[in-house]
Formats: structure tokens, C-alpha cells, sequence
């Protein structure tokens, strides 16, 4: 429910009240579910988006690795899992071009290598 609300938030314009919120269901997870939970890794793309909204790009562009590092730990080389992280990025603006992602090379979209 607390992620829905930080979204909410988010969609509204209000970024410091959708970060409070993410951070907190950030932590509850973590404590509840633990740091490598689907859950977990959400929540911290969540965040993510949230910051990078809000200009704070070193610190998305950390929380969506290690979302990512969740994910592959989870469900290494998923199609979904790609593309999936390729919209974060792009909605990030962080330059993927050329990286490779368990088998899916970033560019304009994720492709097999």
C-alpha cells in the first residue's frame, strides 16, 4: 500500500513526499522480507525513478543496480527482467548504450546478443 502511495505521490509532482515514503517502505521491506526479496528490488526501482525525478542521479542510478543485482540473482537472463530495467534506464536518461545485461545488449532496446 505504501508504494502505491509514493507513486501516487510521484505522479502528482510531490517528489520529497513520494522519496519519504519510498524510503520508508524501502526499510520495511528490507526488515520484513529482507534485501533480496522481488519485493525489495521493486521498491528500490521505485525509489529510484522517485530520485531521478528529482535530479538525483548518482544515487538512482546506485539504487537501480542494485535492483538489478536482486533480479539477476532471482531470475538471471529473464526477458522480463531486461526489459524491465531498460525502461528505468530510459526513463532515467542514463546512457545503457552497449551494455549487456546477462545476454541482452542495451541500445535503443534490449536485443539477444
Amino acid at each position: 500500500m505504501h508504494a502505491l502511495l509514493g507513486t501516487l505521490l510521484h505522479d502528482l509532482g510531490r517528489g520529497e513526499e513520494a522519496e519519504a515514503v519510498h524510503r520508508s517502505t524501502l526499510e520495511a521491506l528490507r526488515c520484513t522480507v529482507g534485501d533480496e526479496s522481488p519485493l525489495t528490488s521493486a521498491s528500490l526501482q521505485n525509489l529510484a525513478n522517485t530520485l531521478r525525478a528529482q535530479g538525483q542521479y548518482d544515487e538512482a542510478e546506485r539504487l537501480l543496480l542494485q535492483a538489478l543485482a536482486i533480479r539477476r540473482a532471482l531470475a538471471p537472463g529473464s526477458r522480463w527482467e531486461a526489459e524491465s530495467f531498460q525502461r528505468s534506464w530510459d526513463y532515467a536518461n542514463f546512457d545503457l548504450d552497449g551494455v549487456e545485461i546477462d545476454g541482452y545488449r542495451a541500445g535503443k532496446c534490449f536485443m539477444l546478443s
